[in-house]
């Protein structure tokens, strides 16, 4: 799995931000309806961030002291999967919620402020903290460096697993040793 590219959050964030402000400035009546996350769903959005850090420090435990804290492999490339996810989601939340706050505060001096603004703004923050916390749970879920010092016993898998036909070169120990 490859690492994120803060690149492309920014050109994500970019792209959402022109994208929003671009679909509010079209359909000003529908802002209210489905353009802004409400306030429930920017809770669960924040719950999010949070579960995705609390198993980025799992995995970050992990990785400091392999023999304490076991964690399967497998479980920690979903964690590491979840935090990139956050991180994009947080990315298109920034930049959406940024536009409409954008085009709200264009319209500021025709008119008062409505509650979309509020809650706008709530969005930006919101968006910008799951977006931090997935990259942060992100560079948590790194591989620590191999060992040099490889035993005898390494060395011989890895040269039988070149030689044997029946077994391809990327597959792993889960899916080589369940036989159907």
């Amino acid at each position: 799995m490859k690492p994120l590219r803060y690149r492309w959050l920014a050109l994500i964030a970019a792209v959402a931000l022109a994208s929003g402000g671009l679909a509010t400035g079209i359909w000003p009546d529908f802002r209210e309806i489905g353009f802004i996350l409400p306030w429930p769903t920017l809770a669960v959005s924040l719950l999010l961030a949070i579960a995705a850090l609390a198993l980025g420090w799992k995995v970050r435990a992990h990785v400091k002291d392999p023999k304490h804290k076991p964690i399967e492999p497998i479980v920690a490339s979903r964690i590491a999967v979840l935090a990139q996810t956050c991180a994009v989601y947080g990315a298109l939340l920034f930049g959406w919620a940024a536009g409409i706050v954008a085009y709200e505060l264009a319209l500021l001096r025709f008119r008062p402020a409505s509650d979309t603004l509020l809650l706008s703004l709530a969005n930006v923050v919101v968006g910008a903290m799951v977006c931090i916390a997935g990259c942060l749970a992100e560079t948590w879920c790194k591989r620590p460096p191999d060992d040099s010092d490889r035993s005898e016993s390494d060395q011989d898998v890895t040269s039988r697993r070149g030689s044997d036909q029946d077994i391809p070169e990327g597959e792993g120990g889960y899916a080589r040793n369940r036989r159907d």
